[in-house]
């Protein structure tokens, strides 16, 4: 015969406290979960002044070292320059090419041309031509940004400041060295320097204005 829970002395009882344990326990967890308040999200008012004040401090610091955009392409125009130069250079020694380098002072500019000869077919002597290559893509002719220009060529016979000026690059090596300063509107002015015994060029240290 089985027996039922209320009809076992004092198990009755017992489950009726342990509910109330139960309740107990279930209500004081909903008390906690009810004192916690939420944390604040985002800044203070406060915290966001300071940090536009240290990026105010560090700008004000920061942009009088940047260089100029003038100065940028000032020293950007004389790089590609000087790249072109040396390229040239390789290029004659290695190919047994004449190439020609011109510098247009007056339009800020610079053609590059190979030597192309041609045979005559009536027996004359047929005159050399040169002509750009439109598919060597560093031997092109290159347009300066508005706001830089070329000042002058220099070389040991002096100082070029107008008109073009013809600069050669021979498979036995360069005829000359020659100097190209490039300036920009805000009065900085650099130079390249092609080294006939070096064979090479390079963007000397640019000077600022006084």
């Amino acid at each position: 015969m089985s027996l039922s829970r209320s009809q076992v002395p004092g198990l009755r009882g017992k489950s009726g406290e342990v509910q109330a344990a139960r309740d107990t326990c279930c209500d004081s967890r909903n008390v906690a979960a009810a004192k916690v308040e939420p944390v604040p999200s985002g800044f203070t008012l406060l915290e966001v002044t300071l940090v536009l004040l240290i990026m105010a401090m560090l700008v004000t610091v920061a942009v009088p070292l940047l260089p100029s955009v003038g100065r940028t392409r000032l020293e950007a125009a004389a790089d590609r320059l000087a790249t072109t130069m040396t390229y040239l250079a390789d290029e004659a020694s290695l190919s047994g090419r004449i190439y020609r380098l011109t510098i247009d002072i007056d339009d800020s500019h610079w053609d590059v041309a190979a030597l192309a000869p041609y045979a005559a077919t009536d027996g004359t002597a047929a005159l050399p031509e040169f002509h750009e290559d439109p598919d060597d893509p560093l031997a092109k002719s290159t347009d300066l940004p508005p706001d830089v220009t070329i000042d002058a060529v220099i070389d040991t016979n002096g100082e070029t400041s107008a008109g073009s000026r013809a600069i050669w690059f021979l498979p036995e090596g360069l005829p000359e060295s020659v100097r190209v300063r490039f300036g920009e509107s805000g009065g900085a002015t650099t130079t390249v320097l092609l080294d006939a015994t070096r064979e090479a060029a390079w963007r000397e240290e640019t000077e600022e204005p006084q």
